[in-house]
Order: C-alpha cells, then sequence, then structure tokens
C-alpha cells in the first residue's frame, strides 16, 4: 500500500499555548536598542574673525551677515503677519547692520514691499526707510532707481489703498535724498501725483498741426477717484508730498515744506555748513549757469543710461541739459515727448513744470481752498508755492 504524501501548507496557523508569549514574526524589527542626544537650543556657531559679528547686547558670536540672508526670504512669506514680523525685525537691526555686505541684499528684497497688500507691512516699511536714512542716506541714495520704480508702481496701481500710500514713501525718500529723486523722476513723479489724485492735464503741445490744447487723462478709475475723495486724510499726505516735490525740485528745499535751502543738507554736515548755506542763498543766476559748472553729485550723466541695461523710450537728449532747457520752450514739443528730457538741472524743471503742469494745478487748488479742512491749507501752501516759482521768472 503506497504511502500518503502529507501536503506542507504555506501559511500554517501557530496555535497558542497557555503561559506562553504570542511568538513573533520572522521579519519583525528589534527596537530594543536606545539612541541618546544632547539638545542645545541656544547653541550658536563660532567662528574665527570679527567682521560681521554682534559684541554684545547677549548676542556675541552671531554672523549678522547670516542670519540677515536668512531672514530676507520671509520678506516674501505668504502670511502678512511674517512679512510685517520681518520688516519690524529688520527696522530695530538697522543700527547694527547698516555698513554690513547684507545691506544691499536687504533694500531690493524689501522695496517691492510699496506695493504689498496689506496696509501694516506698507506702514513699518516706510518706518524701516526712515530709520535707514537716519542712519545713513546714502543707503537709500544708492537705492534711488529701484525706489523710484516702486514708488511710481504703486502710484499706478489699480488698488486704491496701495495707490494712496505712495505719497507716504515719497515723503519718507524727500525727506533724505530730494537731489536725488528730482533728478531722477521729475515727469514721471509730477505724472504720478496727477493720477493718484484723480486731476487731469491740459496738453500745450501742437501735435499733428491741430492748434487746439488736449485734455489728457491720466487712467484714473472712477472708483479710485471717489476712495481718495472720501479719505481726507490720505489726500492731504499727497497733496503735501506733491508740495514737497515742487519745493525740492525748483526752489532747492529738502522736502519738509520749511523754505530753507540748508534742509537738504546730510545728517553728517556740521552747524556751521548750515548756518552758510543760510546766509548764501541761491540766485536765480547760479541756478541758470549751474548746468555749465562742475558737477556737486555723482554720476551726472546718467540720464543717458550709458552704463544701464534698459531702452530708452524716443530720442534721448544727447546735447545735455542746456539742449533740454532750450527745447524745453519749443511750442511742438508734444506731452508725450517730456519723457526724452533731461532734468538734471532746476532750470529746466522749472520751465517744464511752467508749460505742462502748473496751468492744471493751478485749476485744482480753488476748490481744495474752498473746502477747507487739512486738504484746504495744504492746498493754500501749495498756491503760495505756486506763487513763488512764477516771481522767480
Amino acid at each position: 500500500m503506497a504511502k500518503k504524501t502529507v501536503r506542507q501548507v504555506d501559511f500554517m496557523k501557530r496555535k497558542l499555548k497557555v503561559g506562553k508569549p504570542k511568538q513573533k514574526p520572522s521579519n519583525v524589527t528589534d527596537t530594543s536598542f536606545q539612541m541618546k542626544r544632547i539638545s542645545l537650543p541656544s547653541q550658536t556657531k563660532i567662528s574665527n574673525g570679527s567682521h560681521g559679528k554682534s559684541s554684545g547686547n547677549g548676542h556675541g558670536g552671531i554672523d549678522l551677515n547670516d542670519e540677515v540672508m536668512k531672514r530676507v526670504s520671509l520678506l516674501r512669506h505668504h502670511s502678512d503677519v511674517t512679512r510685517k514680523e520681518t520688516v519690524i525685525y529688520f527696522e530695530s537691526m538697522i543700527s547694527r547692520i547698516i555698513h554690513l555686505p547684507s545691506m544691499n541684499n536687504l533694500m531690493q528684497s524689501s522695496i517691492p514691499l510699496m506695493c504689498d497688500s496689506s496696509k501694516q507691512v506698507r506702514d513699518e516699511l516706510a518706518k524701516m526707510f526712515d530709520t535707514v536714512g537716519k542712519n545713513d542716506p546714502n543707503v537709500l541714495k544708492l537705492q534711488i532707481r529701484a525706489i523710484t520704480l516702486y514708488v511710481n508702481n504703486a502710484m499706478t496701481h489699480i488698488i486704491a489703498p496701495i495707490q494712496r500710500d505712495s505719497g507716504m514713501f515719497v515723503q519718507v525718500v524727500l525727506k533724505y535724498c530730494a537731489d536725488e529723486l528730482v533728478r531722477h523722476a521729475w515727469i514721471k513723479m509730477l505724472k504720478g501725483f496727477f493720477q493718484v489724485l484723480g486731476w487731469t492735464i491740459i496738453a500745450q503741445g501742437k501735435p499733428n498741426g491741430n492748434s487746439k490744447t488736449q485734455t489728457i487723462s491720466m487712467g484714473i478709475t472712477s472708483s479710485s477717484v471717489v476712495s481718495m475723495n472720501k479719505n481726507k486724510k490720505f489726500k492731504n499726505e499727497n497733496l503735501k508730498a506733491m508740495l514737497q516735490f515742487l519745493r525740492a525740485g525748483i526752489l532747492g528745499d529738502s522736502g519738509t515744506g520749511t523754505g530753507s535751502a540748508s534742509a537738504s543738507a546730510s545728517a553728517g554736515d556740521s552747524d556751521c555748513d548750515k548756518n552758510a548755506a543760510e546766509t548764501q542763498p541761491v540766485s536765480p543766476l547760479q541756478l541758470r549757469y549751474a548746468p555749465y559748472m562742475i558737477p556737486e553729485f555723482p554720476q551726472p550723466y546718467a540720464y543717458l543710461k550709458l552704463f544701464t541695461r534698459q531702452f530708452a523710450k524716443g530720442e534721448l537728449s544727447s546735447n545735455g541739459s542746456g539742449a533740454s532747457a532750450a527745447n524745453a520752450n519749443n511750442e511742438n514739443i508734444t506731452f508725450e515727448e517730456l519723457e526724452s528730457f533731461s532734468c538734471e538741472d532746476a532750470h529746466t524743471r522749472t520751465l517744464i513744470f511752467n508749460k505742462h503742469f502748473y496751468p492744471s494745478i493751478q485749476r485744482q487748488l480753488p476748490a481744495l481752498i474752498k473746502d477747507g479742512g487739512d486738504c484746504g491749507r495744504t492746498a493754500h501752501s501749495l498756491a503760495n508755492t505756486l506763487k513763488e516759482i512764477t516771481d522767480m521768472q
């Protein structure tokens, strides 16, 4: 009789025995070992050298350059609370990092926040710029091109609150680098003020042989104009910014509206230099011959864009500021062609302002003065400034 073959089961169920533990699977991992580690939350990396290292205040050994570079990325965080707290942190650190190499990266990352969607972030950014200017105005002067770009972006922004806050940044910039701003973007800034305030410009040029004047709309929607009229506080701030901008560009003031030419001096100037500037006012004859003298500021030919990767619109004035001043009185110059003018000297800025912008501003002031309030007082000061400008001729 043949033997019976026992069939081996693939998965045998083990029988549990009383008093004995359950058998472990064959592929079980032994986790009986223990790992030990030391956690030091306050431990910091200590490196050799003293460049960029803070001393005192309980932060010895921290590389401030690395600390700034790590936190700069938080300025682009999706949370507005994080962006605001990061700006506040950098504002408290300005006095310690103002002369470090990482300051350039900080400014390049923070300037775009002028168009941030959060009102609190924009307010803290303006305070940070003011702190930077108090510690070293040259940091703002080196970034004047980027600042001008984003200020104009804010002035033409589709969101009304961002547009209204542009005057706040203009006042901060005029406080520390007024001369650079008016030389770099005189016409663009004037156009921006008209757009923020919802004013129209009466063009004095005669394009295509048409002798009629043209009223140019600055692209303002009715909703933004109504929003600006309802918020008298923001309208007053933008009127103040325009007043300071005009005084800085034509009368040579610092933009504070005090009328003193010495107010534009930097923080490092002595009291003797300020008193000397007050006792020796600049005459109109000196302003007229200023373009032909040795420049007192760096990069006097920056408007030619010889070393920038940017295409100029239209034809640049290659004959210098004198040629621009001569062409500014040309009756055939249209409003669109103003972008090609160089506004390096006050004489050219005055000619362009009187011809293309003065009539439109003068037409808007009586209604503002009649309404009274803060806007009326600022409009009255602006009217006096316009009279002072016309008396210079």
